[in-house]
């Protein structure tokens, strides 16, 4: 019951919902020792107060629904872990891994990302159990896997950590919330055995194998972004365009001006020439011979 002149959260969900995100976001930043401190007295209290001050008893019932939001948050960073969890391998030691993909992978340019559950790891000629989620990064591209694909592959494992620098990103908490606590380096694709294409959920692969088809439709029936697009871009990505709007709302044109004209002489041409270069194709100077080389040898030739 309310006493009679107060009010309750007359719509408790947004606020109760708000305090959990919150403590959800901030959480992973408390000591669990302070932690476990602050949720005893907020207890203590509010047992305390409830039936003395609503208003302060429904204060402190917001503030242990932020306790419960960090709690969550710290059981998902830091889980306990089985003995034979990989992550207990030490840094960049080499181990033979078989694992189950349970995501599709990710193809880049360069490279391919794989998401492995881990089952069993072998020193030597010693298969042991192992259990745990491995990011693995293979340096070919080109390499054949799927959800659900089983695989047998020699790999160096990493335990990733932080640079620490101020405003860096947190790659370490990234894959925490992942619950990727190791990640692994494939350098060579012969390092890499198809064990089995039939794990996983049946669906799920199903869906895989229809989003690789669509990939591949679209590889094949799209052109790539074109000189002129991929220059634009280039110098877009050079062009400080948070300091641009700062100078404008403070009304400094005479700055903007200075700047404007100062990103003229950025070096973007040798940035743009030795991309180029990397892709095989002429650089800003060269391309027009091969223009006028083609006009000769092949066009004139036409009736």
């Amino acid at each position: 019951m309310i006493p009679s002149g107060q009010k309750g959260l007359t719509a408790p969900f947004l606020p109760l919902t708000l305090t959990l995100i919150a403590g959800i976001l901030i959480g992973e930043h408390i000591p669990l020792s302070i932690f476990l401190i602050a949720v005893s007295a907020l207890i203590l209290l509010s047992v305390l107060l409830c039936r003395r001050k609503a208003i302060i008893a429904q204060l402190l019932a917001l503030a242990i629904l932020f306790a419960l939001g960090a709690f969550l948050i710290h059981l998902s960073l830091h889980p306990r872990l089985p003995p034979h969890h990989i992550s207990n391998i030490p840094d960049r030691h080499t181990v033979m891994l078989r694992g189950t993909i349970y995501r599709p992978p990710q193809r880049e340019e360069t490279k391919t990302v794989a998401y492995l559950m881990a089952e069993e790891i072998s020193h030597g000629h010693t298969m042991t159990l192992a259990t745990g989620r491995v990011r693995i990064t293979i340096r070919n591209p080109a390499v054949p896997l799927r959800y659900g694909y089983q695989v047998r592959l020699n790999t160096k494992i990493y335990h990733p950590h932080n640079f620490h620098n101020p405003g860096s990103f947190d790659y370490e908490g990234y894959l925490r919330r992942k619950g990727v606590l190791v990640t692994g380096y494939v350098r060579d694709r012969d390092s890499i055995e198809i064990v089995s294409t039939k794990r996983g959920n049946f669906l799920l692969r199903r869906f895989d194998r229809w989003r690789a088809r669509i990939e591949h439709f679209f590889n094949e029936n799209t052109s790539p972004p074109g000189r002129g697009m991929l220059k634009a871009l280039l110098i877009a990505l050079l062009e400080p365009t948070e300091a641009l709007q700062k100078i404008e709302r403070e009304m400094d044109f005479t700055q903007r001006l200075a700047i404007m004209e100062a990103l003229k002489a950025l070096p973007w041409s040798a940035v743009w020439d030795y991309y180029c270069l990397q892709k095989n194709v002429p650089t800003e100077h060269d391309w027009f011979g091969r223009v006028r080389q083609y006009e000769h040898e092949v066009l004139s030739r036409r009736t």
